[in-house]
């Protein structure tokens, strides 16, 4: 329990450098991070004021997810708004980021999160998992945040008929 309690207050090695501030915000009562993120170009870009609004551990994949509505940040002239990252096996990710750029080639499909950003990073001591940090769009739910089963076959038919509508 001391190691536990320990390592939360002083994390050394294990922390994610990404995380360069965390600032309580007592009004609010949540805390915010500025995290540092990668722009596809390679440029280190610093994101203010991400405040946790989601984390699980499903399957042995741990996500976090950081959202700042109000964010100013641009990559390649899109807002990052959402932060996700996201420790999973090594080898078993399905390349999200890979999938919502062809989610959105050649036309971007409305209702389907945009990818700005993505970088792996890989985890001190622990060569069998690796973190990877998307910058999103849009703020998304989760499918089964539906609250009722009319509310999921309307999301499935709306899914499937902009599906159809593309061929």
């Amino acid at each position: 329990m001391y190691v536990f309690v320990y390592r939360l207050y002083d994390p050394g090695p294990f922390a994610d450098s990404a995380y360069q501030e965390m600032v309580p915000d007592l009004m609010k009562n949540c805390v915010t991070y500025n995290v540092r993120v990668q722009g596809n170009d390679g440029e280190q870009i610093i994101c203010p004021g991400f405040c946790p609004i989601f984390a699980s551990n499903p399957f042995g994949t741990r996500t976090h997810i950081l959202s700042n509505p109000d964010s100013k940040v641009k990559i390649n002239g899109s807002p990052l708004v959402v932060l996700k990252d996201q420790l999973c096996r090594t080898g078993t990710w399905f390349y999200e980021h890979e999938t919502l750029m062809q989610v959105h080639s050649p036309e971007k499909v409305p209702g389907v999160v945009e990818a700005v950003c993505h970088v792996s990073v890989e985890t001190p001591f622990c060569k069998s998992r690796v973190k990877h940090r998307m910058g999103l769009q849009q703020f998304g739910r989760p499918f089964t945040s539906a609250s009722t089963p009319q509310q999921a076959l309307e999301i499935v038919f709306d899914t499937l008929e902009g599906i159809y509508s593309y061929y």
